[in-house]
C-alpha cells in the first residue's frame, strides 16, 4: 500500500477497521467545516467590496479623480483600487505590486537551470552493482 510506511509505529497501523472509519468521518467533518467558514468569510468579503461608498467626501475625491466613474456606482472595491492606483503613482512599489497582479499582469515565477552556455543540463548517470538501470520492479 502506497504511504503504509508513513503511519507505522504512529499508532495508526493497530487501529481496527471501525476506529479508522470514525478518524476518517472525523476528518470528514472538520474538513467540511473549515470549507463552510472559508466559503462564509469570502461571501461577506465579496458582499462589503460590492457594497456602495457612502462618505460624500470620498465619492467627490473619485469623481474628481476620474471623471468618467459614476458616483452612484462607487463601490468599496473601486475605492481600495483606486487608493491602491494613487499610492503607486507616487512610487509605493508594494501598491503598484497589488495594482499589477489585479489587472492580471502578474509575472510568471520560473526559474531555469541551464549548464554552461545555456545547455540543458544532464543529470550524471549512477551505475549500482546489482540494480538494473530502470529502476523500475
Amino acid at each position: 500500500m502506497a504511504g503504509e510506511d508513513n503511519i507505522k509505529g504512529k499508532g495508526f497501523d493497530s487501529l481496527t477497521t471501525e476506529q479508522q472509519r470514525k478518524m476518517a468521518s472525523k476528518g470528514g467533518i472538520a474538513s467540511a467545516k473549515v470549507k463552510r467558514k472559508k466559503r462564509r468569510f469570502n461571501e461577506l468579503l465579496n458582499a462589503m467590496m460590492d457594497s456602495k461608498l457612502t462618505d460624500p467626501k470620498e465619492i467627490a475625491m473619485i469623481a474628481n479623480t476620474f471623471p468618467d466613474l459614476d458616483p452612484d456606482e462607487v463601490t468599496q472595491e473601486s475605492a481600495i483600487l483606486i487608493a491602491q492606483m494613487n499610492k503607486a503613482r507616487k512610487g509605493n512599489t508594494e501598491a503598484f505590486k497589488a495594482v499589477r497582479d489585479t489587472a492580471g499582469f502578474k509575472p510568471v515565477d520560473k526559474s531555469e537551470h541551464t549548464g554552461a552556455g545555456g545547455t540543458p543540463l544532464q543529470a550524471p548517470v549512477i551505475t549500482i552493482k546489482g540494480v538494473s538501470g530502470s529502476g523500475k520492479k
